[in-house]
């Protein structure tokens, strides 16, 4: 197994058995994990996840320098301002490889919540953070962080999307916008009425931002070609199914968007079949006409099992398509994950394979997970219901070395206002 060594001799130990997957939190409690690959140097990697103390919600970081074969955990991110229980992680690396990092924030009296957004440029081992949507009216819940690496017009631009609710005539799903590394960031503007909100950039700067569309129980989307300042009409992307308490897909509109090589890419929680039987599945469908028209989708996961939590990452070097996802036996209480990638822009997988050993997995176990790919690096984050976060390193047979580390950091552009 994989060990990992933490600050003060504290040694996390890998406890699921398989050599490939680390355990970053052995005494449990922490989970919806995030994961980010630098672009710069694949071998440096951030990882996040939620930390359910008594005392309060705080969002915990981990960083390695050598490819995940060591991790080191940093604690909780320091508070902003009055907002002292986090929740909710997301990460992202811009093309230059400072770190970004996503979270709710609140009050210790629950009073006030907003968005956070933090950033690092070593590599994950410090954080600084801001209010990034400026206390909005109402309760703000699952964000989700992108950035344009697309080297156009709104290069380095960040975008934050979170959904708004609590609060008539201010529900719905909100994005802001930071064209200065994260430091400001604008006013905030509604998308759409309706939550569970996720946001990806195209490989043309375009960003698209889509969300459960409570109206036509259906998963939807909206792109924007002036760098999030405005969007066009939603366009529909496949059914909502809303799942009973218990399963692994509990809830609705657990899906995941992904952008690369010109092309969308949504993963999200189906049915069995057609006719909609039980369990749940993993399906995925892709677009290739910057979200105008949608293909049929595929069931990835098997259909003997329910399956839930689908993440979703694009490798930017290859557009390797990659998908994970817990799966279960219907009259089982242990969970595994599961994997699979597309090397044809999604017109085909290869057949799913587990990554880890079997582990507790009586859900909920969280609302999501992240993966992260990059130069044939794949990371994905999951937990077992007792909250042992832990993070797999997915490969196949034939994958490449590791790129060198660059001589030096590239220089920052200027992205427009």
């Amino acid at each position: 197994m994989t060990s990992v060594i933490a600050p003060l001799a504290l040694l996390l130990v890998t406890i699921l058995g398989a050599p490939n997957v680390t355990v970053l939190a052995p005494a449990g409690s922490v989970n919806e994990g995030a994961v980010a690959v630098s672009p710069v140097n694949p071998r440096i990697c951030v990882a996040a996840g939620i930390h359910f103390r008594t005392s309060g919600l705080t969002v915990e970081t981990f960083h390695t320098a050598d490819a995940g074969a060591t991790w080191i955990a940093n604690g909780a991110v320091p508070v902003v301002g009055a907002f002292t229980r986090q929740w909710d992680p997301v990460l992202v690396f811009d093309r230059s490889g400072a770190a970004y990092l996503t979270t709710v924030g609140a009050t210790a009296d629950d009073h006030l919540w907003t968005i956070l957004v933090y950033r690092s440029t070593d590599g994950g081992a410090t954080w600084s953070g801001v209010d990034a949507a400026k206390n909005t009216a109402g309760r703000t819940d699952k964000p989700w962080l992108a950035i344009d690496t697309s080297g156009g017009a709104f290069d380095g631009s960040l975008y934050a999307t979170w959904f708004t609710f609590g609060n008539a005539g201010h529900n719905g799903m909100h994005l802001a916008r930071s064209r200065d590394h994260g430091a400001t960031w604008s006013e905030a503007s509604t998308i759409a009425s309706s939550g569970w909100p996720f946001i990806a950039t195209g490989t043309d700067g375009s960003v698209y931002a889509s969300y459960y569309d409570a109206g036509t129980n259906h998963i939807a989307a909206s792109r924007s070609d002036d760098g999030g300042v405005t969007f066009g009409a939603p366009f529909t992307i496949a059914p909502e199914r809303t799942f009973p308490a218990g399963t692994i897909a509990y809830g609705t509109s657990a899906h995941q968007m992904a952008a690369g090589g010109g092309n969308l890419y949504v993963a999200y929680p189906c049915d069995s079949d057609d006719a909609g039987h039980p369990p749940s599945s993993v399906c995925f469908t892709r677009s290739l006409d910057r979200g105008a028209s949608w293909s049929t989708p595929l069931r990835l996961s098997l259909p003997t099992q329910e399956s839930g939590l689908p993440s979703i990452a694009v490798d930017k070097t290859n557009s390797e398509v990659l998908l994970s996802w817990i799966g279960r036996d219907a009259s089982s209480d242990s969970g595994v994950l599961w994997t699979t990638r597309s090397r044809d822009a999604g017109a085909t997988f290869e057949d799913p394979h587990p990554v880890s050993d079997n582990f507790p997995a009586h859900f909920p176990a969280g609302d999501y997970n992240q993966s992260a790919s990059f130069a044939a690096l794949r990371l994905a984050m999951f937990s077992d219901t007792d909250g042992h976060l832990s993070v797999a390193r997915l490969s196949w047979a034939g994958d490449p070395p590791l790129p060198d580390p660059p001589a030096q950091l590239p220089r920052r552009r200027s992205v427009r206002p």
